[in-house]
């Protein structure tokens, strides 16, 4: 059986203006699991989160922010590296200072490979991204950057390694909202172990949640939410870790179990849920990475 492949084509699809606070906007795509956007407007500057995936999508992001505001738009922030988030940077102003974490922009080295992961999900509008330039980040940070957008701060905070190792939270403290990329996705989705394992993100997001209270979650991909969604993620992954971990039972039979067996994925309620071959496809690529990190401690263990 083929695996299941999201499709992130914008074609046909638009950007739903959803106004979360005075001064933020939430830019949600209107077919999950194509990517959302946003932007906070201060009385001197926009900051933008996240470039979307093609020129198109690029430039409908600064038509409804020139319809909201006359206000320059000097910020885009990059949640993190993919091309998803961060293909349509090129199509920005120039004088638009483009920001992320120096992780984000290291990974930003191979664009015909990342081209090539992308146009897997693109189906036939994949030529849509072959004319792309990468424009990497201008400004990058470690821990945490403040913003002064005028009489309102944006706080970027990177808190470890998440679906990416430079995963960051935009963060806006006067009023609660946080905008996650793909730390914490929305819709009842599952967060994704792509780059890291299961005990490093638990640890990423447990430290996310006790830094900073959240009122609402503006994910990269699926519907706004609240920190109940972060509290998912976190039980999710607990119990991911938990059970990969401590399970002394063979490779293929722990992954018989946890994926033929459908073991977390029923828990969940997967069967029903409207994207149940999106959290299935998460799910199995989840448990791949856990079992693969698994024997590779294994083996550096055996070779001590």
């Amino acid at each position: 059986m083929k695996p299941f492949v999201p499709s992130l084509d914008p074609e046909n699809s638009k950007l739903d203006v959803v106004q979360v606070d005075d001064r933020v906007f939430a830019l949600c795509a209107d077919k999950i699991p194509l990517n959302n956007s946003g932007f906070i407007v201060g009385d001197d500057a926009v900051l933008v989160v996240d470039s979307l995936i093609t020129q198109k999508r690029a430039i409908e992001i600064q038509e409804i922010i020139s319809s909201a505001t006359n206000i320059p738009i000097r910020y885009l922030v990059n949640t993190n590296y993919h091309g998803d988030h961060t293909f349509g940077n090129f199509w920005f102003p120039r004088d638009c200072k483009i920001i992320a974490h120096h992780y984000t922009r290291q990974s930003m080295c191979d664009l015909d490979r990342e081209k090539s992961h992308i146009k897997k999900a693109m189906g036939r509008a994949g030529d849509d991204i072959s004319n792309i330039i990468w424009r990497t980040p201008d400004i990058t940070f470690d821990t945490s950057l403040d913003i002064d957008l005028g009489n309102i701060i944006v706080q970027l905070k990177h808190y470890g390694r998440g679906n990416t190792r430079g995963d960051i939270i935009i963060y806006i403290p006067g009023s609660k909202i946080a905008f996650t990329g793909n730390m914490v996705i929305g819709s009842g989705l599952i967060p994704s172990v792509l780059e890291g394992n299961a005990d490093s993100y638990l640890s990423t997001l447990v430290a996310f949640k006790s830094d900073i209270p959240v009122n609402k979650i503006i994910s990269g991909h699926g519907e706004i939410n609240d920190s109940s969604q972060l509290d998912r993620h976190i039980d999710y992954l607990f119990y991911l870790n938990e059970e990969l971990s401590n399970d002394i039972s063979p490779t293929a039979k722990i992954h018989e179990r946890f994926i033929n067996g459908r073991e977390y994925s029923g828990n969940i309620g997967m069967e029903i849920h409207p994207y149940h071959q999106l959290i299935q496809s998460i799910h199995e690529g989840n448990v791949k990475m856990c079992l693969e990190m698994r024997e590779s401690n294994r083996r550096a263990m055996s070779n001590e």
